[in-house]
């Protein structure tokens, strides 16, 4: 535990803290704008940490990261637009909470997840790192098929009642990820010989054509028609217990 309690200490000083802040602000910018992603500015900010103590310079990169990952759910709830591929979720309930005229609270509950996930995930990772990656090592053909099995399981589980919707959503996805050069035998799989799809399809872009295009087509085939008016409620969200109680 000596690592860990000098973590702790060097996290807890000015420095830490002030990287910490500097990161999650940097990170929430660029996080909520679709398209930017923290792992972008992360690649971007490295060559300023050369020279910097290593253990401030991963709590700078961390910050970023999890600012990023956090600042997505900004457009996800206002706009209907993920900022980043974790906050697609967040378009399912923070966005129509939005619309009933709520988007403080929808943000607040938001905010509120991130800390407590991140909180929950950092105590996790602290304790099943090691086992984890020990474990992960022992990983054969049986695991991995049964670890996409899951996936597969969960993407069926998020239509809710609509199991077709959900089956041909996660179809389209591993139709997606065919194209490419093939991580088994190094062969192009369905370019059609288009060169530029060797790489095949990113994630990004993919789901920027998914959500914002899709988004600002409709709003441009509805520019004509009457804006919907959206009733704002208080405006300043107050916390409460049945807040933490329920979400």
């Amino acid at each position: 535990m000596d690592p860990l309690k000098q973590a702790l200490l060097q996290l807890g000083s000015p420095t830490g803290l002030a990287l910490v802040l500097l990161g999650t602000t940097l990170g929430i910018f660029v996080g909520a704008i679709p398209g930017l992603t923290g792992t972008m500015l992360i690649a971007l900010m490295l060559p300023l940490t050369f020279g910097v103590d290593p253990q401030y310079a991963m709590t700078l990169l961390i910050s970023v990261y999890v600012g990023a990952i956090s600042g997505g759910m900004i457009t996800a709830t206002l706009l209907r637009m993920p900022g980043t591929p974790a906050s697609i979720i967040t378009t399912l309930d923070g966005y129509p909470l939005a619309r009933k005229g709520k988007p403080e609270r929808a943000l607040a509950l938001g905010v509120m997840a991130s800390f407590v996930g991140g909180m929950i995930s950092w105590g996790l990772l602290v304790l099943l790192a090691k086992p984890v990656a020990l474990l992960s090592t022992r990983f054969g053909p049986f695991e991995y098929f049964s670890l996409v099995l899951t996936a597969l399981v969960l993407i069926a589980s998020i239509g809710g009642k609509s199991l077709s919707r959900s089956l041909l959503a996660g179809m389209l996805g591993i139709l997606a990820s065919m194209p490419g050069i093939a991580a088994a035998t190094g062969q192009a799989r369905l370019t059609f010989g288009f060169t530029e799809l060797n790489d095949g399809f990113h994630l990004l872009p993919v789901l920027i054509g998914l959500f914002a295009v899709n988004q600002i087509m409709r709003d441009i085939a509805g520019k004509n028609s009457t804006p919907e008016a959206i009733k704002l409620g208080e405006r300043r969200h107050r916390w409460r217990w049945t807040d933490f109680k329920e979400h």
